[in-house]
């Protein structure tokens, strides 16, 4: 019985503690970026993203916002008689720390991500691919009401993704999208 009672309470103690749940989705506009490659060209891919979102209010001007999210990355790349359509999925775990401008509202935000490769869909083996992938965020967020907010961001990928044999040496390539994001505080 007891264990029901927690179970029932547990969203509410989240918020008496200034502990806020949520779920978020949205658009990915991603590429790979890291150098030019003779006769290949990398364009942008459009994605998606999905995942559990939690703020720890500390002040009513500063939060820290840890996520975990499945996120799909990559590029269509052109040059190899076809083109090709990589797809790289992750769980990704962004800690961001979140500035309020506008105490509750409008919020920027900043900091890193690391994701694990769980699949690749259409391309290129993941075999050569990095499992492990560290990128720095940054962006933007607005609280449309007390439980609908939308998000904008950038992910900038500092580690290799895979490294692409060129007359010029290996070029390393990297990850890097622009998420749009709808979500909700319970």
């Amino acid at each position: 019985m007891k264990t029901y009672w927690i179970a029932l309470l547990f969203p509410f103690m989240f918020y008496a503690q200034g502990i806020q749940i949520g779920l978020k989705g949205g658009a990915n506009f991603s590429n790979f970026t890291g150098g030019n490659i003779e006769n290949i060209d990398f364009k942008h891919a459009t994605n998606f993203h999905a995942g559990l979102v939690f703020e720890f209010n500390l002040t009513p001007s500063f939060s820290i916002q840890p996520e975990i999210m499945y996120i799909t990355q990559g590029a269509n790349l052109d040059g190899f008689g076809d083109q090709i359509k990589n797809r790289l999925g992750y769980v990704a775990v962004p800690v961001l720390a979140k500035f309020y401008l506008i105490p509750g509202k409008l919020s920027i935000e900043a900091g890193p991500q690391v994701s694990v490769l769980v699949n690749e869909a259409e391309g290129i083996s993941t075999s050569d691919t990095e499992k492990i992938d560290f990128s720095l965020v940054a962006g933007a967020g607005f609280n449309l009401t007390n439980h609908i907010f939308v998000q904008a961001r950038y992910v900038a990928g500092i580690s290799k993704v895979n490294s692409i044999p060129s007359s010029s040496g290996n070029v390393d390539i990297k990850n890097s999208a622009i998420l749009l994001s709808l979500g909700y505080w319970f």
